[in-house]
């Protein structure tokens, strides 16, 4: 197919992007926690408690694509549910952390709308993900769409190595140059 010049054009790859490309945005960001869309926050208590063993409620913003980690807390010492919040009100549906602490700091992936903002590693992922979305659709080729798929895997995986260099130990080991040399 030739490039798109206009997304909102009535054209077939146009149509297929278009109607693709939300989905394939936050499933991308969901697959892994890319640093530009990172964000902090500490949700506000919701009055009604939570049914299960983790009592406090806490509604998570809207842009909310995943919770990575909670400051301070193991993994078994929270959850995600999808619930109402204001059932005295008007009840809306959202992403609802449910803990037992009482003023969690929450990390979590936001959507980023805005290609200029992403980082280049999650575009080219992007770009593979939505590739392989579309092209059973516009190639009638499910072995091009398993392709672009397994290249994007190969990205995110060359993510995870460079996040990995780049991240602080969180201890030093005992056995450093500089100690060695030192006795």
């Amino acid at each position: 197919h030739p490039p798109i010049v206009d997304i909102n054009a009535s054209v077939a790859a146009a149509i297929a992007c278009r109607t693709r490309f939300a989905d394939t945005r936050y499933a991308v960001l969901r697959e892994y926690p890319w640093n530009f869309a990172g964000a902090w926050m500490r949700p506000a208590l919701e009055p009604a408690e939570a049914l299960g063993p983790l009592r406090h409620r806490f509604a998570l913003p809207p842009d909310c694509v995943a919770v990575r980690a909670v400051d301070g807390l193991a993994e078994d010492q929270w959850a995600i549910e999808g619930a109402a919040i204001n059932p005295a009100d008007m009840p809306v549906f959202a992403m609802v952390l449910v803990t037992n602490a009482t003023a969690p700091l929450v990390h979590y992936t936001r959507i980023v709308e805005n290609p200029a903002l992403w980082d280049a590693l999650f575009l080219a992922v992007f770009q593979l993900r939505l590739g392989a979305a579309i092209a059973p659709f516009l190639a009638k080729d499910r072995a091009l769409a398993n392709d672009l798929s397994i290249k994007a895997d190969v990205l995110i995986a060359r993510a995870k190595r460079s996040d990995a260099k780049e991240r602080a130990r969180t201890t030093i080991p005992r056995d450093g140059s500089w100690l060695r040399a030192r006795r």
